[in-house]
């Protein structure tokens, strides 16, 4: 009892499978020739693919914008995240019927998430190597594919520009308006500087050093109404000049802004004005009429091979179960 336990312990796996030969051949081949006949009846898919880098900032006025460089990280994750929103998901649906074309009905409440799913599950855009962005589309016509690839990469450079002016423009009214306000400002600040020369007040440093220079000459000179006056001139320096020197600079301050300002509403306007693409194409998508599923032969072997170690494990364990149930009744 106990040799025969061990002689199946230390069972040869070469002669066990020799022993199951025919029905491990049998079942194996009767696998692969259903599965490749099943493949047949799948719709094969193709595949078309496109690779593109992205440039610099599209900002035309920047200082260290160069048309040179390309495959920048943070350019690279804008373009990713707008070739995975669902705005351009959106916009090739439609563009290309592909709820038609995918056979989504519609008057289920889940249509939209399915033909989102669909599209997710044919297109896919990932990061290379060396920065660029490789879109690959499947779909069972190689011509569709390829057309969905180029309209992706097309329908990029339009929503990314639009995203890009949205911004522009909104910048633009708000530093507009900025200006405005700061140039009505500086109308009552300049209004209020000439108010203050009416009443004598210029250049509070100039005049206090040559009122102060009078008054000291018209005091030794004995100069009664002369020194009144300019004591009189000198109080209303000490009332006013404080305020002068204060509205002075804050004109400056004012008018400074004011240039800064007028430069970004000048970067910003030419931002609005002219575009350029928001990628380089490396490789555009052509249809390719060799199908990337399903493959028969390689799924059909596969499917036999599974099937000849599940049959295999299939006899060994029923082996085993047998061969415990013949020792516990010797026993």
């Amino acid at each position: 009892m106990e040799e025969s336990k061990n002689n199946f312990t230390a069972f040869n796996v070469i002669g066990y499978i020799w022993k199951w030969r025919k029905p491990l051949i049998f079942v194996s081949a009767g696998v692969g020739i259903i599965t490749y006949i099943i493949c047949l009846f799948i719709t094969p898919m193709y595949m078309a693919t496109t690779l593109i880098y992205a440039p610099h900032q599209n900002f035309v006025s920047n200082e260290k914008f160069d048309v040179k460089q390309y495959g920048l990280d943070e350019s690279t994750e804008q373009l990713m995240q707008i070739l995975e929103s669902r705005d351009l998901k959106s916009i090739i649906i439609e563009k290309y019927d592909l709820i038609t074309h995918y056979k989504i009905d519609t008057t289920k409440r889940t249509w939209r998430s399915r033909i989102y799913k669909e599209y997710d599950g044919l297109v896919k855009a990932k990061r290379t190597e060396y920065g660029g962005i490789l879109i690959k589309v499947k779909d069972k016509s190689p011509e569709l594919a390829a057309q969905l690839a180029n309209g992706i990469v097309a329908e990029l450079d339009t929503l990314k520009i639009k995203i890009e002016m949205e911004r522009a423009t909104a910048v633009y009214n708000l530093v507009n308006e900025q200006i405005i306000e700061l140039e009505k400002r500086m109308l009552r600040i300049n209004d209020s500087i000439k108010n203050l020369a009416d009443d004598g007040v210029f250049i509070y440093d100039y005049q206090v050093d040559r009122v102060v220079q009078q008054y000291a000459i018209s005091l030794s000179q004995g100069n009664t109404s002369g020194t009144k006056r300019l004591q009189q001139e000198l109080e209303n320096l000490a009332k006013w000049g404080p305020v002068c020197v204060l509205l002075r600079e804050d004109l400056i301050a004012v008018s400074r802004h004011i240039s800064y300002l007028r430069t970004v509403l000048l970067n910003t306007k030419m931002n609005t004005s002219y575009t350029l693409p928001v990628k380089f194409v490396i490789e555009t998508a052509i249809p390719i009429h060799k199908k990337v599923s399903p493959q028969r032969v390689v799924t059909s072997f596969f499917a036999s091979v599974s099937a000849f170690f599940l049959t295999f494990f299939f006899f060994l364990i029923r082996d085993k179960i047998r061969l415990e149930m013949r020792n516990n009744k010797e026993e």
